[in-house]
């Protein structure tokens, strides 16, 4: 993918140029800056995500280690040949190794200690920790798509994982300022 120069405010090709120049044209950029509401939203919604996750994370992670550990689960005859893949499953990342009752059971199990923690999700068929990390991924799109009158950068227009991670950071990093405490 070609990056067009043109949609910079000063291009990549002139960069070299403006050595010290660059720095001070930011600076007034950046202090003239005034984002619309709804980029402040956007960027609250995100951190709420983010706040969500880091809340809920060690919660789930727990009790589903707890489950892993507790009922010893082996992994799928169909994997029985592949040495990588070890015979007692312990990670929550490698539950769907498992063979197909173990693994209903272990939702099932899953769902149970959802629930003592109280932690809701509208299809009690899903992880509140993936139900969250997709809230989140949807989060930062539409900060990016909100942002897409200062940047000229659609969510669609960036394919590298890498590249959105940054995006997405720079972005939270200009508006951070303008989110007031305490407001919703």
């Amino acid at each position: 993918m070609a990056i067009n120069v043109k949609r910079f405010p000063v291009s990549l090709q002139n960069r070299k140029n403006l050595k010290g120049g660059r720095k001070e044209m930011i600076t007034k950029e950046k202090k003239d800056f005034e984002p619309a509401a709804d980029m402040v939203q956007a960027a609250k919604n995100v951190f709420a995500c983010m706040a969500i996750i880091e809340t809920i994370r060690p919660i789930v992670e727990g009790y589903k280690r707890k489950i892993l550990a507790n009922m010893r689960f082996r992994k799928a005859d169909k994997f029985r040949d592949v040495e990588s893949i070890p015979e007692i499953i312990l990670e929550p990342k490698d539950a769907w190794k498992m063979g197909d009752k173990d693994f209903k059971f272990y939702l099932s199990e899953c769902n149970k200690d959802r629930v003592k923690a109280g932690l809701h999700v509208d299809d009690p068929e899903c992880c509140p920790l993936l139900v969250a990390d997709n809230m989140l991924c949807k989060a930062k799109s539409v900060l990016v798509d909100t942002m897409e009158p200062v940047t000229k950068i659609k969510s669609g227009d960036i394919w590298n994982p890498t590249h959105a991670e940054r995006m997405v950071e720079l972005t939270l990093r200009l508006l951070a300022p303008f989110i007031k405490e305490g407001k919703q």
